[in-house]
């Protein structure tokens, strides 16, 4: 039985963009703030990172402005109806191997407001948001060593 070269195809598509990271911009709303991701280094904002699609588990972060207040969270992640139709249509499993929830394109954190800006595109209008007390202690747990 010969598979067809679309089905193939599709597979191989599936795993590759569930393998292929999101471009993720992060900004702040005051200079010298800076951002720490779980299983990244500290970094001030601005600055630019890869980041892969997830189909369980978030990235817990750390916001800290510069005058030490820090804000602890977790960033939002949007469904990639794409990736899903195409794990659904072709092969389910991968929704579990590649992820599905990617992150947006921009992030801008003001943690002496206690409040994160994301959006899709560059175009978009801010969503915003505040870490809820779960996920703020969430993500302390996640970043601070235990003690």
């Amino acid at each position: 039985m010969k598979i067809p070269s679309s089905f193939v195809f599709a597979i191989a598509a599936i795993f590759l963009s569930g393998c292929a990271a999101n471009k993720a911009n992060f900004s702040a709303t005051s200079e010298k703030t800076t951002l720490q991701l779980k299983g990244k280094a500290l970094s001030e904002l601005p600055y630019q990172l890869d980041l892969d699609a997830k189909a369980t588990g978030q990235y817990e972060f750390v916001s800290t402005s510069p005058e030490g207040k820090k804000m602890y969270g977790i960033l939002p992640l949007h469904v990639n109806g794409t990736k899903m139709g195409m794990s659904i249509a072709f092969f389910a499993p991968a929704l579990a191997i590649g992820g599905f929830r990617d992150a947006y394109g921009f992030y801008q954190f003001d943690p002496a407001n206690n409040l994160l800006r994301y959006k899709l595109k560059e175009e978009d209008e801010w969503r915003m948001t505040q870490p809820t007390k779960l996920e703020s202690e969430r993500a302390r747990a996640a970043l601070e060593p235990a003690q």
